[in-house]
């Protein structure tokens, strides 16, 4: 049999020649070549997608919180006040904590109007917070004075000395005085004292400690006495074992102790 007779029949056969196949396999390789996977342009607009996206909302998110925090419609519209407050006036209150708020709602500084608020001669603590809607509540603890500290301030139960105006100072209060750094011990010695005579209806309007550490003491009925530097306690109560034997202790102007 030829060799066209073989190829014929080949042909006929259904089968293609190695040079036939060789030549398809080439086509086929170079249309994938040419056509990239749809998918892979899928995945590349999805990430376009989301960059978009986020810098939407990396924009959207500064110009709202730029507009909350600037916004006139957000300015604080009420301070409200509480405490028992007997020596501070609501005017001075108010103009103290107008000049802190710098801003609206939302970025004023608690900080800064509690540290104003604290400085004033009559506050011992404030407490400041933000309530919706647009409010600023206020609660302050006022200072107690137990006696007038020197010419012109008061001391505290604590032994906080603190100078408020001198027309809000009571002229029945009690004077004590001392050098500094004695408020506590001049306090303590005070109150023992202010009991232990309480007993024989005596009572102090002065009392100091001076820079030698000697104390002097003025009673409410005109006696004054000088105690010295040392055992106070003892010579307090060496006076009030004697002193209501005497025939007119009223008229007793001092006493050395």
């Amino acid at each position: 049999m030829s060799n066209e007779s073989i190829m014929r029949t080949v042909v006929a056969s259904g089968m293609e020649s190695p040079l036939t196949s060789g030549a398809n396999a080439k086509q086929h390789q170079g249309h994938n070549a040419a056509s990239p996977h749809p998918r892979r342009w899928l995945e590349v607009l999805r990430w376009l997608l989301a960059v978009v996206l986020l810098i939407a909302l990396v924009l959207g998110g500064r110009w709202l919180i730029q507009w909350i925090t600037t916004a006139d419609q957000f300015n604080v519209a009420n301070v409200k006040i509480d405490g028992d407050i007997q020596h501070i006036t609501s005017k001075e209150l108010q103009s103290t904590i107008s000049k802190q708020i710098n801003g609206n709602f939302f970025v004023l500084n608690l900080d800064e109007i509690r540290h104003a608020l604290e400085a004033l001669p009559w506050v011992a603590r404030a407490r400041v917070r933000r309530i919706w809607p647009l409010t600023v509540e206020v609660n302050l603890i006022e200072r107690v004075a137990l006696a007038r500290w020197g010419d012109k301030s008061l001391v505290s139960p604590e032994g906080v000395i603190f100078s408020p105006n001198l027309k809000s100072i009571s002229q029945d209060l009690i004077r004590l005085q001392g050098p500094n750094n004695s408020t506590k011990i001049v306090i303590s010695k005070y109150l023992w004292l202010k009991t232990r005579l309480s007993a024989y209806n005596l009572s102090v309007v002065k009392m100091s400690l001076s820079d030698r550490r000697a104390w002097n003491i003025d009673l409410a009925n005109g006696t004054h006495l000088s105690v010295g530097t040392k055992d106070l306690e003892v010579r307090i109560d060496r006076f009030l074992t004697y002193f209501p034997r005497l025939p007119q202790p009223e008229n007793v102007e001092q006493v050395d102790l």
